[in-house]
């Protein structure tokens, strides 16, 4: 009786202590690859960039200008047509 409920601690207890395991070392690899790449792009617009939420609305800067160079180039009024 006991060695059955043994076996049965330890069939339940070994995978789950498994999968904690990796968690927590993905975890810990996440961390310390965000903080590398952090300190390597640190000051830069990549790192800006990174931090935006694409969901916010607000777009990056670069999506900004070229949406500026082109309405600037055409012009959306009849009148301020060459033609």
């Amino acid at each position: 009786m006991g060695g059955t409920v043994v076996m049965i601690v330890i069939l339940a207890l070994i995978p789950v202590g498994i999968v904690m395991s990796g968690v927590l070392i993905a975890a810990l690899f996440g961390t310390v690859m965000t903080r590398d790449r952090d300190a390597a792009y640190h000051d830069t617009e990549h790192l800006a960039i990174s931090r935006t939420d694409p969901y916010s609305g607000s777009q990056p800067t670069r999506h900004r200008l070229r949406a500026t160079s082109a309405t600037d180039r055409t012009s959306s009024r009849p009148s301020e047509r060459s033609g």
